[in-house]
């Protein structure tokens, strides 16, 4: 384990916020801090070297292999809509197709969508088992940042991967490095304001201890990618992602948690209506480059 600290503030001055167990091992209890700035982080935290071992190919969704349960089904279609909504978002921003990278693309799904949507693609992944997997299906993989040309990049996506990121700050200097001028870094995190983390408290799925490292809000976002020249132009909630982080919140399966789930989905789902990106269980930032 190892200990670290804000990276918005660079601030030492924080408190323990909240224990999470770990939602495929529990009892195995892992510490979340907040800094004075509100920017909430694990910590201590896994190494980079040791954290492999708790993204099981077998039980975690993005590097997994299709299968036909019923949540894996929510899952998958969940996942279509989403696509979707992104790509009409990306539509509104380019004319052209251009290249596309994704940053922490799993097995490639995202860029096997844009690749019919004629986009030249590329998914980048530091998990060998997912970029196997991102390979045999025809996608261009690229385990390393470091080996893309500066300045070729005419729009990178990250959907839920920078809060896994050990090296973060060296990541984000990458994406500014490759990616053209006045071009757009569109991301998308889990809400730290979601009103739905205030009914499952510690058994939110999307703390996700120890794989997510960092958990944002709209204003630390755009605090966090100002120092690396990127302008937040635009904010958009998912709210697709609150049923299934609801769903995958539910501790006890039995029906007084199907119902204290349903009545969560209509509450987030009308706070959502009112609050938009502010309070949805996870936001998209668009980002330009200046």
């Amino acid at each position: 384990m190892e200990n670290t600290q804000c990276i918005i503030c660079d601030s030492k001055n924080y408190r323990s916020y909240l224990k999470v167990d770990d939602r495929f091992d529990e009892g195995n209890t892992f510490n979340l801090d907040q800094c004075i700035c509100g920017f909430i982080f694990l910590n201590p935290r896994p190494s980079e070297k040791d954290i492999s071992k708790y993204y099981d190919a077998v039980v975690y969704d993005p590097h997994k292999s299709n299968s036909l349960t019923l949540f894996d089904r929510i899952y998958n279609f969940i996942k279509i809509l989403a696509f979707n909504r992104k790509y009409k978002l990306i539509k509104n921003l380019y004319k052209t197709e251009g290249k596309h990278l994704d940053v922490g693309g799993g097995k490639g799904d995202f860029c096997s969508f844009m690749k019919k949507n004629n986009w030249d693609t590329m998914n980048q992944d530091t998990s060998i088992d997912a970029l196997n997997i991102s390979k045999a299906n025809g996608v261009q993989s690229v385990c390393n940042l470091k080996d893309i040309e500066s300045k070729s990049i005419d729009l990178v996506t990250a959907w839920h991967s920078i809060e896994h990121i050990h090296s973060i700050n060296t990541v984000l200097d990458h994406i500014k490095r490759i990616l053209k001028f006045e071009k757009y870094f569109i991301l998308c995190v889990p809400n730290s304001n979601a009103i739905e983390q205030k009914y499952y408290k510690s058994n939110w799925v999307a703390w996700d201890a120890p794989r997510h490292l960092y958990h944002f809000n709209p204003d630390l976002i755009k605090a966090y990618l100002k120092k690396f020249n990127f302008e937040v132009i635009y904010y958009e909630s998912l709210p697709q992602d609150t049923v299934y982080n609801i769903l995958l919140s539910i501790k006890k399966k039995n029906i007084l948690e199907y119902i204290k789930s349903f009545f969560v989905v209509i509450i987030s789902l009308m706070v959502n209506m009112v609050f938009g990106y502010k309070k949805s269980s996870s936001f998209i930032a668009v980002c330009k480059k200046s």
